[in-house]
Order: C-alpha cells, then sequence, then structure tokens
C-alpha cells in the first residue's frame, strides 16, 4: 500500500535571536523558501503544509505554494512549545476538518536552509522501505573534544568540577565511542508514534551527515555563516 506523507514546516512569526527569521530575507529569498523548495525536490509528499501562528508568514507560505489550511492556536506557539505539539495539531486538524490522514510526517524546519538532496533522498527512502523503522532523523558525529567521556560538570553546590562519567576520564581519544548529536535537518516517522506522546517510536534510523552545510540559524552569528556559506557556493 503506497505512504501517505506528509510534510510539515514550522514557522512561527516570532524570534527573539533573528528577528522575524522565518521571513527573513537570505539572497532575496524568504528563509521558509529554501526548506519548501527542498520539500518539493524531494517528491515523496503528498501535502506540504506550513504551520504558523503569524498571518504575515501564512501569506508568504501561501504564495510561495505551501498549504496553509489553519493558524496556529497561539497556546502552542510559544518558546516553550514542544515539536510534539505542532505536529499533533497539524495531524489532527487535518483529520478533523479535511478528513485526511496520513502514515509518515516529515519535519523540517525552516531554520536549515542548505540541505543535500542527492545524499538525503536514497538514505531516506531505503529507511522508509523498511516496515521496522518507526523514526529516520538526521545526525552529526560530536568532536571528540566534546565527547561525553572527556567531559567535566560543577559539583553541586560547589566551586569544584568533576567529570561527568562517574568511572573517570578516558586517557585516549582512540578509546572514545562515537557519539551523535541530531543536526535538525530532517524528522521523518509514522504518525502512529504519536499515540504514544513521541515522535521516536522504538526503531530509530539514523542519516549520518558530514558535509559543510551545517547551519542552524538561531542567532544573527548563524545567520551571518549561512550568508557567507551561500556566496561561497555561488
Amino acid at each position: 500500500m503506497e505512504k501517505r506523507v506528509i510534510c510539515i514546516i514550522p514557522a512561527r512569526g516570532g524570534s527573539k535571536g533573528v528577528p522575524k527569521k522565518n521571513i527573513k530575507l537570505l539572497n532575496g529569498k524568504p528563509l521558509v523558501q529554501y526548506t519548501y523548495e527542498f520539500a518539493r525536490k524531494l517528491g515523496i509528499f503528498d501535502t506540504i503544509c506550513l504551520s504558523t501562528d503569524s498571518e504575515e508568514v501564512l501569506n508568504i507560505a501561501s504564495r510561495l505554494g505551501m498549504d496553509t489550511p489553519f493558524l496556529r492556536p497561539e497556546s502552542i506557539s510559544k518558546d516553550e512549545t514542544s515539536t510534539f505539539e505542532v505536529v499533533k495539531h497539524a495531524i489532527e486538524f487535518y483529520k478533523v476538518n479535511l478528513d485526511k490522514e496520513f502514515d509518515y510526517v516529515c519535519l523540517l524546519q525552516p531554520t536549515v536552509p542548505f540541505r543535500d538532496i542527492e545524499y538525503l533522498l536514497p538514505r531516506i527512502l531505503e529507511h522508509m522501505s523498511n516496515s521496522e523503522v518507526d523514526t529516520i532523523v538526521s545526525f552529526r558525529e560530536v568532536p571528540h573534544q566534546y565527547n561525553p567521556k572527556w567531559l567535566f560538570m560543577l559539583k553541586e553546590n560547589s566551586s569544584y568540577i568533576l567529570p561527568i562519567d562517574k568511572n573517570g576520564i578516558l586517557k585516549r581519544r582512540q578509546d572514545l565511542n562515537k557519539y551523535f548529536h541530531r543536526d535538525g535537518s530532517i524528522y521523518l516517522f509514522k504518525v502512529k508514534n504519536l499515540v504514544s506522546n513521541s515522535i521516536y517510536g522504538d526503531f530509530i534510523a539514523p542519516i549520518i551527515l558530514s558535509d559543510s552545510n551545517d547551519i542552524n540559524i538561531d542567532t544573527m552569528k548563524d545567520w551571518d555563516k549561512a550568508v557567507n556559506f551561500y556566496i561561497k557556493k555561488k
């Protein structure tokens, strides 16, 4: 049976680090447009939906061609609002108001403007063909100097520092296990995961990235990095 897949692009109107960052122009295009164009090129979605609390963002997204059937309620448009709440709201809206249900959800954050489709697409399709996989997430390796086996923390109620690992600090880099962090490029998961109040499920398939597109815009420093990266690409 063919899988029904919705892409959700969350783009609030407000932002503290970079004002109106989701519609701020990067080389003449609203930031959110980069993610929308990537979603279209993937070619695996039945619907590409924008979730926003802003009329301004909604109007821009609608002109670009995104599906904009709702304004996100203020109650789930706060700094502390979880990704889970945003996704759940969109899925329930489509089911109740538009009589549309999906098997998979893909969450694409507009703060990651540069994605390598030639690298990502075959890996996405490979993992989606495996029925055991509940979730697909992009990761990058944690640099060895930030490896948990080499990190320290302040002792509670003290000015002394202790190793995070109670077994102490490993002496040799060669003995370190590899650790990975989510880089925000892509989250793709089964809708049924939401029943357990999580997007992850039991089996997470990683897509390990190592390219130079490691840009996730949260501050003006990140924005400047994106501008410089784009200029170098031209």
